[in-house]
């Protein structure tokens, strides 16, 4: 698995019943370590952040996000983690370090 031993690997996912519409979220580290969300009306994409966004939140420390979402990882791919990581500054000051992304297809 990518990331290196520090790290936390966190499976995230979001989706989205007719775009927009009603939505949800989900982010999971193991069986006993998971959370969720929903909103009524919200978007794909919204969602995918969302999930990524809680994950951060509730696990300190560096992470490993691992996302089948091709707009997720092109945050980093394609170096739209600057925007991101500005933008998660901003809500969370200093400290979260996403260290990797990976599309699972």
């Amino acid at each position: 698995m990518p990331g290196s031993t520090d790290s936390t690997v966190v499976f995230t996912d979001g989706a989205c019943l007719n775009n927009p519409g009603p939505g949800g979220w989900a982010w999971a580290e193991s069986t006993q370590r998971y959370s969720s969300g929903h909103e009524a009306h919200t978007t794909n994409q919204r969602m995918e952040l969302m999930a990524v966004i809680q994950a951060i939140e509730s696990n300190p420390g560096r992470l490993a996000i691992v996302s089948d979402s091709t707009y997720v990882v092109n945050c980093f791919k394609n170096r739209w983690w600057a925007l991101t990581a500005s933008f998660l500054g901003m809500i969370f000051g200093p400290g979260p370090v996403l260290v990797f992304a990976l599309a699972v297809f």
